[in-house]
């Protein structure tokens, strides 16, 4: 079913701007086309939870040899990456995947906290989403590119530093 989503997207042409992967898993070389068929189209990738190399999670590694794929990896509320956060080169952008308040049918309130990179890239697809309605010129290589000459550097271990969403 992704997959079919994911290439009904290419055959949309200028409908669609901006895609949240909150998801993991695949095929490599599937996801290579179907990105590549839509190369105006941003696909925004959740890093993954299994604090491991995003390099080995799809379709996050995608953004290593992809202009319009991004890698979100997860942070906490000190800015450090999240416990469970893929990390590595792969990863683009970081921004917040703990206590991020959504929508929740079990709380009394009908909203809750939510945790992962889940979480994270959904921040990164909004915004992403809101520049290019500001600016419809943009590509999805340009809003990638946006982003990340526009986010902070944090330190978010002993040796691995990333890039953390801006949108002020």
């Amino acid at each position: 079913a992704i997959y079919a989503s994911l290439a009904n997207i290419g055959e949309m042409g200028d409908a669609v701007k901006v895609v949240n992967m909150s998801f993991s898993g695949g095929r490599s070389g599937t996801y290579k086309r179907l990105f590549s068929a839509a190369p105006n189209v941003l696909f925004v990738a959740s890093a993954g939870n299994g604090q491991r190399p995003a390099k080995l999670a799809l379709p996050c590694a995608i953004s290593m040899e992809l202009d319009n794929v991004i890698c979100v990896g997860a942070t906490n509320q000190a800015d450090n990456r999240a416990y469970f956060s893929n990390f590595g080169e792969a990863v683009d952008l970081a921004a917040p995947g703990r206590e991020v308040w959504t929508t929740s049918p079990e709380s009394p309130t009908g909203y809750g906290p939510f945790a992962g990179t889940s979480a994270s890239a959904p921040v990164v697809s909004g915004v992403a989403a809101v520049l290019r309605s500001i600016d419809p010129s943009l590509s999805a290589a340009d809003t990638k590119a946006l982003l990340m000459n526009t986010a902070d550097l944090i330190t978010v271990g002993v040796n691995e530093t990333w890039m953390r969403l801006n949108a002020g």
